[in-house]
């Protein structure tokens, strides 16, 4: 399975004898899946259905959805008049009219002036009618949204392959020059010596414990190592792609915390400078990480 990114856009539409529907799904990179639904207050209640079509495509990222909904050459779209309401009304009105001692002139023209009894409604507002059209509409939007994610996710797997292989070619090189740390804190141990007229020739204990310590602070074999497994685990899981992005993100913490912490111990300018490009280029695969669901 290959890297799939979490941008991407897409577009469906379908019709019905009485609807037409068009969905439009755009999504950016986000660390969890958050899924924005715009619809008109009379579709309102499908959002949970649109809401579990998206996550059962997508994983992660922020996905916006919109829908476009329209009746085709006025068909499903009607008069209906809300007889209860307009009893109400009326009963209301003639009461006050009693008190007031007004004349009762209401007649069914006057109906149509009375809010909520006279409605005009359209398949359109109806949310089963328009559901089954909507609902292909969505799917058609989501395969191309999935379809441009996944083209964008070779892309990532390419560029990430070569920067992670780039990563790797690094620490080979501070691997070379790691031996020059420990000979270079051999060499002010002695100069320190020298200059305080101390012989080490006796080998005194003190100057035993001091080489030992000067050893263990300047060893970076462990970092070594560490980056060598994170660097073999982030180019696999980038090859068996998948959901591997928040993999991937920790494998990026975990480098700069383990390159950050050799460049301390080594205090070699040469591996100071390849430390330094480490950093730089790992700031870049995390940047491209970010966008991989």
């Amino acid at each position: 399975m290959a890297l799939q990114s979490m941008t991407g856009y897409g577009r469906g539409a379908a019709s019905s004898a009485l609807l037409r529907v068009e969905a439009e799904v755009g999504s950016v990179n986000r660390r969890q899946l958050d899924i924005r639904v715009s619809l008109s207050r009379a579709l309102a209640s499908l959002e949970p259905r649109i809401c579990a079509a998206v996550q059962r495509r997508l994983r992660r990222g922020a996905v916006s959805v919109n829908f476009r909904v329209a009746p085709r050459d006025g068909g499903g779209q009607g008069a209906r008049l809300n007889l209860e309401a307009a009893r109400g009304y009326i009963k209301a009105l003639r009461r006050a009219a009693a008190e007031l001692r007004l004349r009762d002139d209401l007649t069914a023209q006057a109906l149509l002036s009375i809010p909520e009894v006279m409605r005009y409604e359209s398949a359109a507002d109806d949310p089963e009618a328009v559901w089954p059209v909507m609902q292909r509409a969505l799917r058609k939007a989501l395969e191309e949204a999935e379809r441009v994610r996944r083209t964008e996710g070779a892309a990532l797997e390419r560029d990430l392959t070569r920067r992670i292989a780039a990563l790797a070619r690094r620490r080979i090189r501070i691997a070379a020059l790691a031996p020059r740390v420990a000979a270079r804190l051999r060499a002010r141990l002695a100069a320190r010596l020298r200059e305080a007229g101390v012989s080490a020739s006796g080998r005194e204990p003190e100057i035993m414990r001091e080489a030992a310590l000067l050893a263990d602070r300047g060893d970076i074999s462990e970092e070594l190592t560490r980056l060598e497994s994170h660097l073999a685990q982030a180019g696999a899981r980038v090859a068996q792609g998948g959901e591997t992005g928040r993999l991937l993100d920790f494998l990026c913490q975990e480098m700069m915390r383990e390159i950050n912490t050799l460049g301390a111990k080594a205090g070699d300018v040469r591996i100071a400078n390849h430390v330094l490009q480490f950093k730089t280029e790992l700031e870049r695969v995390r940047e491209q990480v970010q966008n991989v669901e």
